[in-house]
């Protein structure tokens, strides 16, 4: 898989999420608001095809 092009900013958001297991508990942990936690989520969905 070729990431090229991968916002390397949002392995901090994966990595938060899959520690916290749940978007808002993350989002805290990295300090962003919930909406900006969930946009994240959605480039990296997008990224990655899911």
């Amino acid at each position: 898989m070729r990431f090229k092009g991968l916002d390397l900013n949002l392995l901090v958001v994966l990595d938060a999420l899959l520690s916290e297991r749940g978007l808002t508990a993350a989002a805290r942990r990295i300090n962003l608001s919930q909406p900006a936690m969930s946009a994240a989520v959605a480039r990296l969905r997008d990224f990655f095809h899911d």
